[in-house]
């Protein structure tokens, strides 16, 4: 019996060491659980300078800052660091717009601004005159081959004399690199009397259409640029020409030539 007992006590040593390296290995092998990605900011936005000239026949160039700021599908202005220098609007605008459909080839977003009916200004909503609501719906259809087509509607939505119209229009556009493109955009508008009436009445320089239709061909060339992941550049040069008949005594060009380039800041 006295022989067998350091037997026995090695015995059980030996399988407490197995049993204990055994849960050492089991543990080493346990999966970690996966890193956890930072809470995704519900808010974007995008801070710029833009230097425009609206009409080339005078010398000079204002300076306006550039604002955008989107929470889920409401925005003002361009947010979208990521395709906006690929895939944004040519023609940019401030409105409150809210971003209905949002597929790979369709886009629909309905939008809303402050009209004023006495003066042509940038804080319309704030500087003093007679104001009215201006609707906007518009849509956009990309096709595999470069090109978009597009339609935009506006309405005034209080009938104060901000009329209707209607804008049909398409883009083509050129990729330079990853991070440079180039777009072309044209579109034609028409107009009801109270449209052209308004555009007449807020910017006189400009020539107008007379009575309703088609009155209006504008055609924009621009070019964007990411410098950086967060940094855009770009630049364009655009033309409107009035379609006949314009109002009798105005002495303007039929076609009228601007320039803006600028700088943006894009959270995302």
């Amino acid at each position: 019996m006295r022989m067998h007992l350091p037997l026995k006590r090695l015995l059980c040593t030996s399988v407490c060491l197995g049993l204990w390296s055994g849960a050492t290995l089991a543990q080493d092998k346990t999966p970690s659980p996966p890193p956890v990605d930072p809470p995704v900011s519900a808010w974007d936005y995008s801070l710029g300078l833009r230097w425009q000239a609206s009409d080339l026949r005078h010398p000079g160039l204002s300076l306006r800052p550039m604002l955008g700021l989107q929470y889920g599908r409401w925005r003002l202005g361009p947010v979208d660091g990521e395709n906006w220098h690929r895939f944004g609007q040519v023609q940019q605008d401030n409105n409150l717009t809210y971003d209905w459909l949002r597929l790979s080839n369709l886009r629909t977003s309905l939008s809303a601004s402050v009209l004023n009916l006495e003066r042509d200004s940038t804080f319309d909503a704030i500087r003093s005159g007679r104001k009215t609501v201006r609707g906007k719906a518009s849509v956009d259809y990309f096709l595999p081959n470069r090109w978009s087509v597009g339609m935009v509607l506006t309405q005034d939505l209080m009938d104060r004399g901000g009329g209707t119209s209607l804008s049909p229009n398409w883009t083509y556009r050129e990729p330079l690199s990853d991070d440079s493109t180039l777009l072309l955009s044209q579109s034609i508008t028409w107009g009801n009397r109270a449209y052209w009436q308004i555009n007449q009445q807020l910017n006189q320089d400009m020539p107008v259409h007379q009575g309703r239709g088609f009155g209006s061909w504008d055609t924009q060339l621009t070019y964007r640029h990411r410098f950086k992941p967060h940094w855009v550049f770009f630049s364009q040069i655009g033309l409107s020409r009035a379609i006949g008949p314009v109002h009798a005594g105005n002495t303007s060009p039929e076609t009228l030539y601007n320039a803006q380039l600028g700088v943006l800041y894009f959270s995302r």
